[in-house]
């Protein structure tokens, strides 16, 4: 049998990974939160944000999923974009990267805020913002990160019910899709070699 990138992807592909993210959820949120923890931020109060992925690489026994941490690094107001833009979604995206992940079926963030100061459709939670997207989409059309795969926001500052916080939870087309036209207004950044 073949064991190469793209037979595991067909066999993840015929697994439920929406069952197994589920089952990971609460450790992935918990994953995410305590990354945000070490976010480094120059805006007073810190604009921390905390990110987990769980994927698939060379190596993991069948049906296992590694998970990456990250979280955003920004001590300096400097206009960032591209590579030089550390948010916690690129730093988690990047982490699993350099590992040789071949699949990364659901991201989860944590920030307690709804929005960066820019243009957002956000309503509970922190989306990511036009970079990150940009890098999804990228990621997306070469397979690594699914069209039907998950991205989870959530606000720990806006507690819903007793343990439970704000969250927006869907697929990555829809948050690309709900965000096409914004994007199209600015221009693409290429992430090049860095996948």
């Amino acid at each position: 049998m073949n064991s190469g990138p793209e037979s595991r992807r067909e066999r993840f592909h015929n697994r439920d990974y929406r069952r197994d993210f589920l089952k990971y959820k609460a450790a992935l949120i918990r994953a995410a939160a305590m990354a945000k923890r070490h976010g480094i931020s120059h805006r007073e109060p810190p604009f921390q944000v905390g990110a987990a992925a769980m994927s698939i690489e060379p190596g993991l026994p069948d049906g296992e999923y590694a998970v990456y941490t990250g979280y955003n690094f920004t001590p300096t107001p400097v206009k960032r974009r591209g590579r030089d833009k550390r948010c916690a979604e690129r730093n988690v995206f990047e982490a699993a990267l350099e590992k040789g992940a071949t699949l990364i079926p659901a991201m989860v963030t944590v920030a307690s805020e709804k929005h960066t100061g820019d243009k957002t459709r956000a309503h509970d939670a922190l989306h990511p913002c036009q970079d990150c997207r940009d890098m999804m989409r990228e990621l997306r059309d070469k397979g690594i990160l699914p069209g039907d795969g998950i991205i989870c926001s959530v606000n720990d500052s806006k507690e819903i019910s007793s343990g439970k916080f704000a969250e927006e939870q869907m697929s990555v087309d829809e948050l690309l899709a709900l965000y096409d036209d914004m994007d199209a207004e600015q221009p693409k950044l290429d992430f090049g070699a860095n996948f």
